[in-house]
Order: C-alpha cells, then structure tokens, then sequence
C-alpha cells in the first residue's frame, strides 16, 4: 500500500545506510588498519602477534556497522518496495536491500574460514606464543582478497538506493517535512 511517507524515510534511510557501509569500507580498506598491517600506509612493521592483535581489534567493531547497516539497509530498500507508489523505485528499493545483505550469507560462506584462522592465531598471541610471519601475511592478504569480492554488493546496493533516491526527486523535502511536523512536547 503506498504511503509517501514511509517511503520518504525508507529511501533516505536505504540511501544513508549503503553510503555508511560502501564507505566507510572504501575508507578502511584504502586508509584505515588493514593497510596499516598490511604495511601500506606506512613504513611500520609489526610483529605477527600485532597484527593478529590488531585484526582482531578492526573485526570486533566492523562486522557490528557492516552487519548493522546492511540490515538497516534491507529494512528501508523493503520499507520502499511496499510503500513507494512508483514500481521502479520500489524495485530499486528491493534490489539495494536484497545487494546489501548478501554479505552476510558470503561472509559465513567464504570468509568465516579465514576469520576464524586469523581469530585462532591471535588466541594463539594472547597465551604468549609466537606466530608464523609468513602465515600472518598469506591469511590478511587472503582476508583482504576474500573481502574485496563484497565490494560487488557494496557498490551495486548503493547504487540502486542512489538511483531510487535520485528517481523520487523530493525525498529530502518530504523527510524535513515529517522531522518539523512532529509536535513538540513542552518541559515543564
């Protein structure tokens, strides 16, 4: 059933939430910790034990936002498909939230393996024992090929957002319009 304004909201939050997730991806694969213990940002060697270490430190935070706003994405890209009175953009809509989460199946399909050998390791690290620079290296630069591959998703979700948001045209307006139509409560 078409409701403005929920699609309003669904656009801009699908828009908003592929831009946050390609993004910020793009930031921390070019100049974030990854190319850092990679040794690309800068002429830094770490020990393997670091490097495990701080891999885990990037993972613990990133699959909370890469998850979170895939699934924020799906939920708005959905939002839109059943309330955008257009039949393109609720397509774009569906499509950028179907895009956007498979990460989630190809992470547990192709790159939990090697998450879980680089958890190992760093497990390994925390007991005190030393690691193997070379395998250190081969798993990030494995992780790194493996994760790349999501970029298809990345890109291809927030283009269909992009476009849907760009196919509406007054999406921004209807937004601020909901956001300064909500009454305000006074504090007594």
């Amino acid at each position: 059933m078409p409701n403005t304004t929920l699609a309003a909201i669904g656009l801009f939050g699908s828009a908003t939430a592929s831009s946050y997730v390609l993004f910020s991806n793009l930031g921390m694969s070019q100049y974030g910790l990854i190319p850092y213990i990679r040794g690309k940002v800068a002429d830094v060697q770490l020990s393997a034990a670091d490097k495990v270490k701080t891999w885990m430190g990037y993972y613990n935070n990133a699959k909370a936002w890469s998850v979170g706003g895939a699934v924020l994405n799906a939920i708005c890209g959905t939002l839109v498909a059943f309330t955008h009175p257009a039949v393109e953009i609720q397509r774009l809509g569906f499509g950028s939230a179907v895009l956007g989460l498979t990460i989630v199946p190809y992470t547990f399909a192709v790159i939990m393996a090697t998450n879980n050998q680089i958890m190992a390791l760093e497990a390994k690290a925390r007991q005190g024992d030393s690691l193997d620079d070379k395998k250190v290296d081969e798993l990030v630069e494995k992780w790194v090929s493996v994760h790349n591959v999501r970029y298809v998703s990345y890109v291809s979700s927030w283009l269909l957002s992009a476009a849907a948001l760009a196919l509406n045209g007054n999406v921004l307006i209807e937004v601020l319009n909901v956001v300064y139509s909500v009454p305000v409560v006074p504090v007594v």
